[in-house]
């Protein structure tokens, strides 16, 4: 699977697999960061690619 990349400029975490983009946007409030909602394409359920997204923006947070 591949790396998750925090895409700041577009405030999301990103996790692409098999060309289909999965994101846990967030905003900046502070020093805080706040997910404001997760996407994960239908094609990429059930693969554990959710959860690498979010454990991988928790472990930035």
């Amino acid at each position: 699977m591949d790396t998750v990349i925090d895409n700041k400029a577009e405030a999301e975490f990103e996790l692409t697999v098999g060309g289909k983009r999965a994101v846990a946007a967030y905003q900046m409030e502070g020093g805080t960061i706040v997910f404001t909602h997760t996407i994960v394409p239908k094609a990429l359920e059930g693969r554990g690619v959710g959860s690498k997204l979010i454990r991988a923006a928790l472990d930035s947070a």
